[in-house]
């Protein structure tokens, strides 16, 4: 054993290195397809009107530093992500070329850096310095160019999740060597350093870094069994994963899950914590079956449409799933002596998912949650493919050469798929026109293509392209899911002149019944811009109101969010009386002294609204939220 962990120490090959270079050139290239498409879903929040990013000043720390902790979602967490964002603002503003090609390299740095964790990975499991060079490659190249990281690549906010993927795979790369060194009597303690600063950057990158120890902790399992010359060291490790194990364990049941457990639905959800966990049962054999048959019309993006598993024979799959699941895993810790590399790379996938795949509230299924875990099914396929070309009676320079042949085909295969994936990213209209096609069922879908219409009409009332969008948003709402749809049809026909009470009537009662989304919390701003002059339209503000009405009755809003409603009412509708119920509201939902709370006072004191000054003061004090002097 100390002699194989020894030649993992050895310098590679120039050839080696050639062929790093290779992938690398390949797969930033072969991604270039992709670059014309433009923005998609959250890259407008996070990145087109992330004000903190587009007022951020080199000249100015402050706004800087506002800029690089401005993701909203996380409470100022992925502050990396954030300065890459805003330093690609400052080199070419708005393009979305620019972060797209920011995001290919990355993937294409991320390719070489898996190649070189998987060459450490199979020459503990081979031990052939050069034939596992190339192989690791070639897994390497399947990875980087497989079609399903289409989507992660070319969706520029998903840069959170391709940093996140290049400074886990750089920790895993040093602790293999931290380890490898201690299992051959030398000092790992540079490397094991190196590993926490890759750990920090990639938590700084995106939250799922914090699953690196389970990471680590499969790769002892299956590979390096805890092992070090030193006897002491190697209780260390032991002990080390054992507390880690059972301190997870305390806090998956004493703190994570009294927090996000729910037999209720998840705010903004339609679904519960039980529900949840059933249907990604489910979730992962669709995650398993699109690595395995990467079909481009099975990679569908939108998944808002996505059956939830209500029980565990509704739908019917869902008991076969869990089992297959469960069997799965079973399977691999069965075989992790025998076969340590399908054993690492099933739990690998695993790992990669226990985040995502659990109790949090997440949407159900995204493809970028796949970008680090696909690399274990990689090394699956590599140790079924050698099982299959390496018998007995053959040489083993021909069951490499027939394995790396193989190996080729595959990846020639995917990186076709890729290709065709990345052309329909490379221009709007013709991705929102594509995934209609293949996710007809997707609201967001329809959404997509209905924008992209009324873009192309340039808010001209007989354009034709208007009518078009009109149409397609109609199709959408009348999927019966979403309120977004709707509001769009609303907003549309008031450029039109055709706007009826009809249409508000039918977009009230779907605010009636739907699931309140954070998605959804935004059909107010958006008919509020439109019915206060922000815009060329004029939606009436009365009508505006009575959507505010229900949305409020259904769900809460921010102190900040109340008072811009309570602002709204007061100054655009026909009944500004009304206002004062939405200032309560900002008291409720307010903190102590809430900076919300202090400016509504000061412009109720500046423009000598006196009574309702004296009653709100009181209200706040009754409610313990303002212990200072009214400003």
């Amino acid at each position: 054993m100390q002699n194989i962990l020894r030649s993992t120490q050895n310098d590679a090959p120039p050839s080696f290195f050639i062929a790093l270079l290779i992938l690398g050139v390949t797969t930033f290239f072969i991604y270039q397809i992709g670059l014309p498409g433009g923005f998609i879903l959250d890259d407008n929040a996070n990145i087109q009107k992330n004000s903190a990013l587009l007022l951020a000043k080199p000249s100015d720390l402050n706004s800087v530093l506002y800029a690089i902790y401005s993701f909203q979602p996380g409470g100022g967490t992925r502050s990396l992500a954030m300065l890459t964002f805003m330093l690609d603002i400052w080199r070419g503003g708005l393009e979305p070329e620019v972060f797209k090609t920011t995001n290919i390299a990355l993937h294409a740095v991320c390719a070489v850096i898996l190649a070189v964790v998987l060459r450490q990975i199979l020459t503990l499991v081979w031990h052939r310095e050069e034939a596992t060079g190339w192989i690791a490659v070639g897994l390497a190249a399947l990875w980087a160019l497989h079609p399903l990281h289409v989507s992660t690549v070319l969706y520029a906010v998903q840069r959170m999740q391709i940093l996140s993927t290049l400074f886990t795979l750089l920790a895993i790369s040093t602790y293999l060597s931290a380890r490898i060194a201690q299992a051959s009597a030398h000092s790992g303690r540079r490397s094991l350093l190196l590993t926490i600063l890759w750990a920090g950057l990639a938590f700084l990158s995106k939250e799922d870094a914090i699953l690196l120890p389970v990471y680590t902790a499969i790769i002892e399992l299956t590979l390096l069994k805890f092992k070090a010359t030193s006897a002491q060291i190697t209780k260390i490790w032991r002990n080390t994963y054992l507390l880690l194990g059972i301190a997870s364990i305390f806090l998956f049941f004493s703190v994570a899950l009294p927090h996000f457990g729910t037999t209720t639905p998840y705010p903004g959800r339609d679904f519960n914590t039980i529900e949840r966990l059933l249907t990604q049962t489910r979730v992962l054999w669709l995650y398993l079956s699109q690595i395995i048959f990467p079909h481009p019309n099975h990679l569908t993006f939108y998944y808002d449409h996505y059956p939830i598993s209500r029980s565990l024979i509704d739908p019917i799959t869902t008991l076969p799933a869990l089992l297959g699941i469960l069997w799965l895993l079973y399977y691999a810790w069965q075989v992790r002596h025998e076969h340590p590399l399908r054993a690492l790379g099933l739990l690998w996938f695993f790992a990669g998912h226990a985040l995502t795949s659990n109790i949090i509230p997440l949407e159900l299924v995204f493809e970028h949650r796949n970008h680090l875990p696909l690399a274990g099914l990689c090394l699956v396929g590599a140790d079924i493919l050698r099982a299959i070309f390496q018998p007995s009676q053959r040489s083993s320079r021909s069951s490499v050469v027939a394995l790396g042949g193989t190996l080729s085909v595959i990846t020639l295969t995917a990186a076709t798929a890729t290709v065709y994936r990345a052309h329909q990213w490379g221009d709007g209209m013709r991705l929102a026109q594509y995934h209609v096609n293949i996710a007809p069922g997707s609201a967001r879908a329809w959404i997509d293509l209905c924008n992209r219409y009324y873009e192309l009409s340039m808010g001209q009332p007989d354009h034709p392209m208007l009518q078009k969008a009109i149409d397609t948003c109609t199709t959408g709402h009348a999927l019966g899911y979403d309120a977004i749809s709707q509001t769009n049809v609303v907003i549309y026909k008031a450029v039109q002149g055709t706007l009826s009470p009809a249409d508000w009537e039918s977009l009230l009662e779907r605010l009636k019944t739907v699931t309140i989304t954070p998605g959804t919390k935004q059909v107010i701003w958006s008919l509020v811009s439109n019915s206060t002059g922000q815009t060329q339209i004029r939606l009436d503000p009365d009508r505006v109101a009575e959507a505010i009405t229900v949305m409020t009755s259904r769900t809460t809003f921010s102190a900040r969010d109340y008072l811009n409603i309570a602002y709204f009412i007061h100054n655009y509708t026909t009944h500004p009386e009304q206002a004062i119920e939405y200032m309560r509201d900002v008291i409720r939902a307010g903190k102590i002294n809430d900076p919300a709370i202090l400016q509504m006072f000061r412009d109720l004191k500046e423009n000598s609204y006196d009574d309702w000054l004296q009653e709100l003061e009181a209200f706040a004090r009754a409610q313990g939220k303002l212990t200072s002097a009214v400003p």
